[in-house]
């Protein structure tokens, strides 16, 4: 039996090996809450799942029917660092929350 023949062939692909051992993710909110008092959960999730799918952590909450604006968004700011030191990536909405509640941050 020659290799390109062989049944494992296809398990022993460099493409195939790289998506299972390496795992995008994406620093995004998870929507919870009721209808017109929506309340979300910043969390690191796997690029291919659902918005409300299967997380990898909850890293603050986000809830935006608060009136005080310093306490709307409260954000573990270490475990965010953790993060984005190893890759993931923050979508448009949490990025500015990272850049307004987090380590740097305007608001505190």
């Amino acid at each position: 039996m020659t290799p390109l023949a062989s049944p494992c062939f296809e398990c022993r692909s460099p493409s195939r090996l790289l998506r299972s051992k390496y795992v995008s993710v994406r620093i995004r909110m998870k929507k919870m809450g009721r209808t017109h008092r929506p309340f979300y959960r910043v969390c690191a999730i796997d690029k291919r799942s659902p918005r409300d799918g299967r997380v990898l952590e909850e890293l603050g909450t986000y809830d935006t029917s608060v009136p005080d604006t310093d306490a709307r968004a409260l954000l573990k700011a270490d475990r965010i660092d953790y993060w984005l030191s190893v890759g993931a990536q923050p979508s448009d909405k949490v990025a500015v929350l990272i850049k307004k509640y987090g380590t740097n941050g305007t608001h505190k």
